[in-house]
C-alpha cells in the first residue's frame, strides 16, 4: 500500500474524533511533519481513504463555504468521514496506529 505515513495520520486524526469529520477539518488537524506534503487537497483525503475499510462516508454530511472576506459567496455540501468499525480499520492499515 502507498502513502501508509499519510494514511496512518488521517486514521490517527479520525480516532480522535468519533462523531465524523470532513476532508478539510482532517487537513487541519494532520501533523505538517508527516503528511502536509502527500495531503494538500480534500480531494486526496478522499483518494486514501478510498477502499478503507470501518470509515464510513456521510454524503451531504456536513457544509463548506467558499468567503471573501466578509462575504459567504458560495455553500456546498461535503462527504462526512466517520469511523465506524475500528477493528476492521486498523486490521487495513497494518496495524497499530500511533
Amino acid at each position: 500500500m502507498r502513502k501508509i505515513q499519510a494514511r496512518r495520520a488521517i486514521i490517527d486524526v479520525l480516532l480522535r474524533h468519533p462523531d465524523g469529520l470532513t476532508g478539510a477539518e482532517i487537513i487541519n488537524r494532520l501533523d505538517p511533519k508527516i503528511s502536509r506534503n502527500s495531503v494538500t487537497d480534500t480531494r486526496h483525503i478522499s483518494q486514501l481513504l478510498r477502499g478503507a475499510k470501518g470509515v464510513e462516508r456521510v454524503k451531504n454530511g456536513g457544509h463548506g463555504f467558499i468567503d471573501n472576506g466578509n462575504i459567504t459567496l458560495h455553500k456546498y455540501k461535503v462527504v462526512l468521514y466517520k469511523v465506524s468499525d475500528k477493528t476492521a480499520l486498523t486490521q487495513w492499515i497494518g496495524g497499530k496506529v500511533r
